[in-house]
């Protein structure tokens, strides 16, 4: 059986490496700006997170669920996205500009309880 093309949804995934290993400052400073929230408040985001590694080695990821890869494009064009850029870079190892982008998956399966 085929499956039915619709519109794709998609999942950012959005790698940081904390500078020095500091990821407190990294959560802290999401937590701070609300910027999931900020995420949410734009047209076609379905949710967002930010997650820690367990063991506390390598990146935090940042993921949000979107409508389709336009959403997500014009979250990363938003204004309000960029504003905190500058801020956010000093933050992570390689830095972060206002254009930089997370990877984008097309979600073609999901199961939920």
């Amino acid at each position: 059986m085929a499956r039915e093309q619709a519109a794709a949804v998609v999942r950012s995934v959005l790698s940081l490496y904390s500078k020095h290993g500091d990821t407190e400052a990294l959560v802290d400073f999401y937590a701070s700006r609300g910027i999931l929230e900020e995420a949410m408040l734009h047209e076609g985001c379905l949710a967002a997170e930010l997650c820690v590694p367990t063991d506390g080695a390598g990146p935090l990821v940042v993921t949000a669920l979107w409508r389709d890869v336009a959403a997500y494009d014009a979250w990363v064009a938003n204004p309000r996205r960029a504003a905190n850029a500058e801020d956010l870079a000093a933050l992570v190892e390689g830095g972060f500009g206002a254009g930089a982008r997370g990877s984008l998956y097309e979600i073609v399966l999901s199961a939920r309880s």
